[in-house]
């Protein structure tokens, strides 16, 4: 091998070594840029994690920690704070969209991945990448918004009918 082949070269094909100044201070200059951004983000973090603890200081020194955790009763006009309720519902929330979502994800990524003729393939894991890249939340909005609207008529029936299980007889909205 020659020598001049072992040296990386840049867009303009002269080695790194034959740089100018300028570009060899910009490297280090940008990674204190973005060192700098970094540990600014962390910073923000660190502020909004004290501030959520002074905010909640409250409801913590009147239950307590575990008081806080386990109380049922969320009152803020009476000053009675417990996030029993909403942590149940929100791991009920997951388990539920666990129980949706796992079968169907492996069952795309299965079929994508074994099962499509090469036609298909590749316009449905374009698709199925653009879905993943927009964040939950998003649909969620779109749900409340767009979906919720066009099924609250069919939720007197649905009351009605299964309104004996669980987690069925309350109200949509």
């Amino acid at each position: 091998m020659q020598a001049s082949s072992l040296t990386t070269t840049v867009r303009d094909g002269r080695s790194i070594i034959e740089r100018p100044s300028r570009a060899r201070l910009a490297d280090p200059l940008l990674r204190w840029t973005l060192t700098g951004i970094a540990a600014l983000i962390l910073v923000l973090i660190a502020f909004f994690f004290i501030r959520l603890f002074i905010e909640a200081k409250p409801a913590f020194d009147k239950f307590g920690y575990v008081g806080f955790v386990f109380h049922s009763e969320w009152v803020p006009s009476q000053a009675l704070y417990g996030a029993l309720p909403l942590m149940v519902g929100t791991l009920i929330t997951s388990a539920i969209a666990l129980l949706i979502g796992v079968p169907v994800a492996i069952a795309t990524a299965l079929y994508v991945t074994e099962l499509a003729p090469m036609r298909v393939r590749q316009p449905l894991t374009v698709t199925v990448e653009l879905l993943a890249a927009v964040p939950s939340v998003v649909y969620g909005l779109w749900g409340i918004q767009v979906l919720a609207p066009k099924l609250q008529p069919g939720e007197q029936w649905v009351s009605d009918t299964l309104g004996f299980l669980p987690f069925v007889g309350g109200q949509i909205s």
